[in-house]
């Protein structure tokens, strides 16, 4: 998931520009999250050395502090120079000043008019969700799904489960932690695309769900459930229980195993 920050000193503008940010990423199921939205430069340092390298920047140039946002910008860039950054600026001659500092922007909204801030971010925000697509299709350890021409991108490694939701439809449900996905596509297809992650174990639990065996942490051989934190509980059934414990045995065994 892509984190996004903004930084705007003007509350009036911060909240709009948060709130087009999360209708598009609602509108779209962008894989997307406002991590933070500040007024204050030095909420977004605070914990500057810990966002992700695929983290998206809303600054604007102009903030009563210390420190502008072409500064912001050149520390995050110090931190993250694979990150997005984006100015929105209420003077079009800033940009100069992002050259003169060489700091590689996505884009340089000029505060015209609210709707054209609007449209300008929309379209930033599908720019990077199909970059971060194309980028991942190559990445053995994400999964790419869509389902009625959208697109989301989900760490394999996060997956509890995969099962199917409408066989008739060729319709699967994915769950996380973070939510639940109904998406196009076979149970078969899917399992082959799981198995090129790398040291992640996906297992069928009945005919309909394969789940995410480094997710499991204990099983119930009595009721012949799997146990995955303090909240989930997965019913097995017996035909499949035997595999499961044959391999979540030999995971654990690997796991205790010393180095």
């Amino acid at each position: 998931m892509l984190n996004i920050y903004i930084c705007e000193d003007d509350k009036y503008t911060l909240g709009v520009i948060k709130k087009t940010i999360i209708d598009d990423i609602k509108t779209n199921q962008r894989d997307m999250k406002v991590a933070l939205a500040s007024q204050d430069p030095f909420d977004l340092l605070k914990d500057l050395e810990n966002h992700s390298k695929s983290s998206l920047y809303f600054l604007d140039i102009y903030l009563e502090s210390k420190i502008d946002g072409i500064k912001l910008a050149t520390k995050i860039r110090n931190f993250n120079p694979d990150a997005y950054i984006i100015f929105i600026t209420a003077d079009a001659k800033q940009h100069l000043m992002v050259f003169k500092y060489k700091i590689t922007a996505l884009d340089y909204i000029v505060k015209d008019n609210a709707e054209n801030i609007k449209q300008r971010i929309r379209e930033c925000l599908a720019y990077v969700s199909k970059q971060m697509i194309t980028k991942h299709k190559t990445n053995k350890n994400v999964l790419s799904i869509s389902d009625g021409g959208l697109s989301k991108v989900i760490s394999i490694e996060d997956i509890i489960l995969v099962k199917t939701a409408d066989s008739h439809l060729k319709k699967l449900a994915l769950y996380t932690r973070n939510g639940s996905y109904i998406f196009n596509g076979s149970l078969k297809n899917i399992e082959e695309q799981l198995k090129t992650a790398k040291d992640i174990h996906f297992i069928y639990i009945n005919r309909s769900t394969l789940v995410n065996l480094n997710k499991v942490d204990k099983l119930n051989q009595k009721q012949k459930t799997l146990l995955i934190g303090d909240d989930v509980e997965l019913r097995c059934s017996r035909r499949h229980f035997k595999e499961v414990k044959k391999e979540f045995d030999l995971r654990k065994k690997k796991e205790d195993k010393p180095i």
